[in-house]
């Protein structure tokens, strides 16, 4: 049962991360990090200006998920935490105005999807915006927490997500895991 909770959240990471509309690939190294390989078409977004790249250290019991295309790590329980980065487009080029843009493009993937407040954060001493949503699939509950950092026209993503009450209990590791985060 567990296999297929990891297996059906992935595949609405896949979807969430086709809804924003961008991919990374992972590179390797000690310390977990990623490429921004972000590809959009020139029509919907500017080129990034620079190019950084995360690095994130693992909670303990957490797995790298080699079939990734972007950096992903997986626990027990079903929980799932990707790194990504999008290149923003030109008509959402502020933090606010990217929320509302992927908001929209999640209410497009998941009719049911719930959102919480938008609040901002640090994450790595970078500004960072973040919400929270729920949907269900296939009759599962899936609880998700995205985090942006937005930067010289990119999108770095953080997405945490679970299904149900493996959620909470993944808060500290989750958070563990973003407060190691910076771009460099």
């Amino acid at each position: 049962m567990k296999k297929f909770l990891v297996l059906a959240l992935a595949f609405v990471l896949a979807l969430t991360l086709v809804a924003c509309g961008g991919k990374s690939d992972p590179a390797d190294g000690a310390a977990s990090t990623a490429d921004d390989t972000s590809t959009s078409s020139p029509a919907e977004s500017p080129e990034a200006t620079a190019e950084l790249t995360p690095s994130i250290t693992p909670a303990a019991g957490w797995e790298k998920d080699e079939a990734s295309v972007n950096l992903r790590y997986k626990n027990s329980e079903g929980a799932l935490m990707e790194f990504s980065t999008d290149t923003m487009p030109a008509d959402a080029a502020t933090a606010d105005e990217y929320v509302a843009f992927t908001q929209d493009k999640f209410k497009q993937s998941f009719a049911d999807a719930t959102f919480s407040a938008t609040t901002k954060s640090q994450v790595g001493g970078m500004d960072a915006v973040e919400f929270g949503f729920t949907t269900v699939v296939s009759s599962m509950e899936l609880h998700f927490r995205i985090v942006y950092i937005c930067k010289d026209g990119s999108a770095y993503t953080i997405t945490c997500s679970a299904p149900g009450a493996a959620f909470d209990g993944a808060q500290a590791d989750f958070q563990s895991m973003i407060d190691s985060y910076t771009l460099q």
